[in-house]
C-alpha cells in the first residue's frame, strides 16, 4: 500500500483531466460495488462517459460521492441502477439495461407471468440493435427505433 501512496501524485494530473472531461459530458453512466479496503467495507465507484472513465473508492455508498465527483455539474442523462443514491443527478435518468436484464431474468425464473418473458425478448432486441447501431444507415436506425416503441 505504501508504494501506491507514494505513486499517487503521478496519477493526479490524469485523474483531474478525466474528472474535468466527465463533468462536461452530456451522458454519464455510474455504478458502485462493495469492496474491502484494508479490512474495512467500502465502495468502488465507476463513472464514465464516452470520453472518460473515473474510478474512485469511498467508505460510503451515498449520493455524496456523486455530488462531490460532479461538483454541481448536472448532466442531461444519468445512467445507473435504480439505487436511491444514483437518482436525481441529471435532467433525465436511464436505468442501466444490464441491471434491468438481470432483474428480468430473475423474474422470468420465479414467475409464470408472460409479461417478464416478453420484456426479456424485447430487451434482447434492444441489445441486438445496440451491437449493430454504428453500422446502420440513419433511415434504418429510425425504422428500428420506431419498431421498438
Amino acid at each position: 500500500m505504501n508504494l501506491l501512496h507514494r505513486a499517487q501524485g503521478c496519477f493526479n494530473p490524469g485523474r483531474d483531466a478525466a474528472i474535468a472531461t466527465l463533468r462536461k459530458a452530456e451522458v454519464v453512466a455510474c455504478d458502485e460495488t462493495g469492496v474491502r479496503i484494508e479490512g474495512s467495507n467500502a465502495y468502488h465507484w465507476v463513472l464514465h462517459s464516452a470520453q472518460a472513465v473515473v474510478h474512485t473508492a469511498s467508505p460510503t455508498r451515498g449520493a455524496v460521492v456523486v455530488r462531490e465527483m460532479m461538483d454541481g455539474h448536472r448532466r442531461a442523462v444519468w445512467i445507473s441502477d435504480r439505487y436511491t443514491a444514483q437518482q436525481g443527478h441529471a435532467d433525465e435518468h436511464q436505468t442501466c439495461l444490464a441491471h434491468l436484464a438481470r432483474d428480468i431474468a430473475y423474474v422470468v425464473e420465479v414467475s409464470d407471468d408472460p409479461v417478464p418473458w416478453r420484456l426479456q425478448l424485447w430487451l434482447g432486441s434492444v441489445f441486438a440493435l445496440a451491437e449493430r447501431v454504428n453500422a446502420l444507415a440513419a433511415a434504418t436506425l429510425s425504422a428500428k427505433r420506431r419498431s421498438l416503441d
